[in-house]
């Protein structure tokens, strides 16, 4: 299955400024640099909307998912929030969105939280504009991987072991939801 992974930010847009100054864009990066890695050695064909530190127009994100004939569109981020104590993982899916994007939120959601100890924020419908330009062409979710403002979360998306942890748990329940 070709699948779609969207690193969250890059270039001039570097997300969520976390503690120690951490930037989104690059902790995004990584998991889906390994999500990647992960999915093609399950014989899937991983494209990345972005493979370094460059600008991606929210809109290019959608066009090229599109033009790549994806079958899947994954997009990956951390949450911020001015209040340390706001944390855990969230996952969200367009509202107008038909049954399979919400099979595939539930899915990853599921073996997330089955596996860390990020809180369930839940899964949600949102207009987010790489879920409205993706949606009626492909299954399409966005994920919040966690707060990168929370200590706690901070702990697990920062790591190097986290992030592929994390890379690992999204990535098998994507397989888990294609049954592969």
């Amino acid at each position: 299955m070709r699948i779609i992974i969207d690193p969250g930010h890059g270039g001039n847009d570097p997300g969520a400024i976390g503690i120690n100054g951490r930037r989104e864009k690059d902790i995004t990066l990584t998991i889906c640099h390994y999500m990647a890695g992960i999915l093609l050695h399950g014989g899937h064909e991983p494209i990345l909307t972005r493979y370094r530190d460059i600008d991606v127009s929210l809109s290019n994100r959608g066009s090229f998912a599109r033009g790549c004939s994806g079958e899947l569109f994954v997009s990956v981020h951390c949450n911020s929030f001015n209040n340390s104590t706001a944390n855990g993982f969230e996952i969200y899916y367009h509202p107008a969105a038909g049954l399979d994007s919400i099979s595939l939120s539930r899915s990853i959601h599921d073996v997330v939280i089955d596996n860390t100890d990020l809180r369930s924020r839940g899964i949600k419908a949102n207009n987010f504009q790489v879920l409205r330009d993706t949606y009626k062409f492909m299954p399409a979710v966005l994920i919040e991987t966690g707060f990168i403002s929370n200590p706690g979360d901070f702990e697990l998306i920062n790591s190097l072991v986290g992030q592929w942890r994390l890379a690992n748990y999204i990535s098998k329940g994507i397989m888990d939801f294609i049954g592969s």
